[in-house]
């Protein structure tokens, strides 16, 4: 009986667990509507939503939310705290370490490629809702013109196909990732409450 519990838990300590399911809050599928609505508006064509992408999206503004892993002078909101499943990364302004950024949805999904995320913040005293709004965030990035070119493949982008996007909103924080590979996941949906 003993040597059935042990086996029992080697068994499942090292099986692996498939993916966790993933859904989308309304907001959520607002933002990723938008973004498709400004593409196609733009001539490009809607990005397939990804259940992977969206993962690391909502870890991440979880993150954010939650750790603050960045700061004004060093470490950007691509920044990761050291509070997670994930290798600790400070991501600083001149993109020198990149990678530690970019390699996020291998580290912690089954997406083998590469992420490049974009990220808005909104607070304000006088704003009574409790997250950011779909469009507000949308309507930073297409001001920003280095988040603009990722959403629009402008720039440095101009030569890239997304196949892959993942969104989230938490709190405050709104996180996308782009990926030029397909997630072989299936899409998440909305979520039913």
């Amino acid at each position: 009986m003993l040597f059935s519990l042990f086996t029992f838990f080697l068994l499942s300590f090292f099986t692996t667990l498939p993916p966790q399911e993933i859904c989308l809050s309304e907001n959520e599928m607002r933002l990723y509507d938008r973004i498709n609505e400004v593409r196609i508006e733009n001539g490009l064509d809607g990005i397939p939503l990804s259940q992977s992408l969206t993962e690391v999206a909502r870890l991440h503004a979880e993150d954010l939310s939650s750790n603050e892993p960045y700061d004004e002078r060093i470490c950007n909101m691509h920044s990761w705290s050291g509070q997670g499943a994930w290798k600790k990364c400070c991501y600083r302004s001149d993109h020198s370490n990149a990678d530690c950024m970019w390699e996020k949805p291998s580290e912690l999904t089954d997406y083998e490629a590469d992420g490049f995320e974009i990220v808005a913040y909104w607070q304000t005293s006088d704003r009574p809702e409790k997250e950011i709004a779909p469009d507000t965030a949308l309507e930073m990035w297409l001001s920003s013109p280095g988040h603009r070119s990722v959403v629009l493949n402008e720039m440095s982008f101009s030569k890239v196909r997304w196949n892959a996007v993942g969104v989230a909103i938490y709190g405050n924080f709104s996180s996308v990732w782009f990926g030029m590979e397909k997630d072989k996941n299936p899409s998440p949906a909305v979520c039913a409450d």
